[in-house]
This record gives structure tokens, C-alpha cells and sequence, in this order.
């Protein structure tokens, strides 16, 4: 997890996903500007992370989530996530993989 404060300095947690647990302290320091999550490959699996993503939403604060997402992700993010301050990261592989995806998250604008 990475938050950047509002001096423009960041805050790094190495821990990515697994820092879920800590979401409550890093939202009690109101110099935070923002929030980036990363979902690493084989970690933390996006379902155990939405409550946090949203707790990060409901205060205000701009999220972005970077990661390997499969359709699933997307779905529970387009479900359970709002748009606004939302920064979407997607880490593919290939740019066959990127062809694929592009056209699955444009269409959550509709």
C-alpha cells in the first residue's frame, strides 16, 4: 500500500494487500491524500481486500488499485467500488492481454 500525503511525500507499505488489516490506522492521518493498492500475484485475493477499498472510498479518499485482474476482480471492483477517484492499474503480460481488458473496463462508464 502506498498513500501519498499532502506534501506530495509517500508513504510505503511493502506488505501490498496484506496490509488490509492496517487500513484503519492509515486513514486516522488526515495528510494522506490518496491510497494505491496492489494486488500481488498469488497474495491477498481482491474479495478479502473490498471492505478496505470501500472504508478508503467512504472517507473521500482517491484509490488506486494496480494488479493482475482476472474478470472476477473486475466484476467485484465494477459492484462494489464507485467511479469517482477510482484509478484502475491493470498489469498484463502482453498487449493481447491489455486488447482484451481495455474493452471490459471501458464499459463500466456504459
Amino acid at each position: 500500500m502506498e498513500a501519498t500525503t499532502a506534501g506530495g511525500n509517500m508513504c510505503k507499505n511493502q506488505r501490498s494487500g496484506r496490509s488490509m488489516c492496517l487500513i484503519d490506522r492509515f486513514l486516522e492521518v488526515s495528510k494522506i491524500r490518496a491510497f494505491q493498492i496492489t494486488k500481488d500475484l498469488g497474495s491477498t485475493r481482491l474479495s478479502d481486500m473490498i471492505q478496505a477499498l470501500q472504508k478508503i472510498q467512504q472517507v473521500g479518499k482517491p484509490l488506486i488499485i494496480k494488479g493482475q485482474f482476472d474478470d472476477a476482480d473486475l466484476d467485484l471492483m465494477k459492484r462494489h467500488l464507485s467511479l469517482p477517484g477510482l484509478c484502475i492499474q491493470p498489469v498484463v503480460g502482453s498487449l493481447s492481454e491489455a486488447e482484451k481488458l481495455l474493452p471490459k473496463i471501458r464499459n463500466w462508464w456504459g
